[in-house]
């Protein structure tokens, strides 16, 4: 817990990713609104609108990842904006571990 305590300290607001998996297929989005809930435990909360694709990946498994984008990697938000049926395009040249 330490180590998560130490992690939310450290949050660059501003360029966040929000990253979800379901039954083999994953999609990720652009994090508008995110914040720190508590530091013991440590919590986060991001908003994702009901409508969007990755809300019912979240709902449905109860899990999401967040990535922190260096700033020189900027370019991976308008990637993430992409709406379309080929969610996993967003990943393409991408490491990608589960």
């Amino acid at each position: 817990m330490r180590d998560a305590a130490e992690l939310l300290k450290k949050i660059p607001y501003g360029l966040a990713l929000l990253t979800a998996r379901r039954a083999g297929e994953v999609n990720g989005m652009p994090v508008s609104w995110l914040g720190q809930v508590s530091g013991d435990p440590p919590l986060v909360q991001v908003a994702v609108k009901p409508e969007r694709y990755t809300h019912d990946m979240i709902r449905d498994t109860g899990r999401f990842a967040l990535v922190f984008p260096a700033r020189e990697q900027g370019q991976w938000v308008e990637r993430f904006k992409a709406k379309g049926p080929d969610k996993s395009s967003k990943f393409q040249g991408l490491r990608v571990s589960k």
